[in-house]
């Protein structure tokens, strides 16, 4: 493997391993540890959704804002329902948290030499153990309990950093291609310059 290369996917591979720390470390948090992350996290988000009236574009059409309409009389004033904001944010955190995992993990096993679809395939399940492992340990932990419906969001978070490093992938071919027709391009007009 060139120097470069090995590099590269020593750094993506040791990313890979931080996601997978990173996730770990969530799942053994204790019920209240995690609750007081996330009630810190809603009550900021829902603080200034509340103060600023406006609703951001994730949050439109959720069940997490409550209709204007309802709200005694104030039609103009936004409303979150904090326990679906709760719901909602945990469950943006798997997808994120899955999403960046297994980017990270397509870009390492490409980098390291496999074909990109036989390195998706792999991606998907390495990603779906750990999020599988990832509920199992929360149902071990104290005040926590594991989900399938969690398990089944890591999963689309999965297919989401898929189809991310695709895109990367797609747009790097794209751009190396291009660079390769411009220097074509180049030498022909050098040739026909010096005819």
């Amino acid at each position: 493997m060139k120097r470069k290369r090995l590099i590269r996917t020593t750094i993506l591979f040791f990313i890979s391993l931080a996601m997978v720390a990173f996730i770990i470390w969530n799942a053994s948090r204790t019920g209240e540890e995690s609750r007081v992350l996330s009630d810190s996290i809603t009550n900021s988000i829902k603080d200034n959704i509340e103060s600023n009236n406006k609703v951001p574009p994730a949050l439109s059409g959720t069940d997490a804002i409550r209709n204007p309409s309802a709200n005694n009389g104030n039609e103009n004033k936004v409303s979150v329902n904090s326990y679906r904001l709760k719901i909602f944010i945990r469950k943006s955190g798997h997808l994120l948290e899955y999403t960046a995992l297994s980017f990270f993990v397509a870009l390492t096993l490409v980098s390291w030499g496999m074909k990109k679809d036989s390195a998706f395939l792999t991606t998907i399940w390495v990603s779906g153990l750990i999020a599988f492992s990832d509920e199992l340990i929360q149902s071990f932990t104290k005040g926590r309990n594991g989900s399938f419906s969690d398990v089944l969001v890591d999963l689309c978070g999965c297919i989401m950093g898929c189809f991310l490093a695709i895109s990367v992938f797609l747009l790097l071919y794209y751009i190396i291609q291009r660079q390769k027709n411009n220097k074509k391009i180049e030498n022909c007009k050098k040739i026909s310059e010096n005819d």
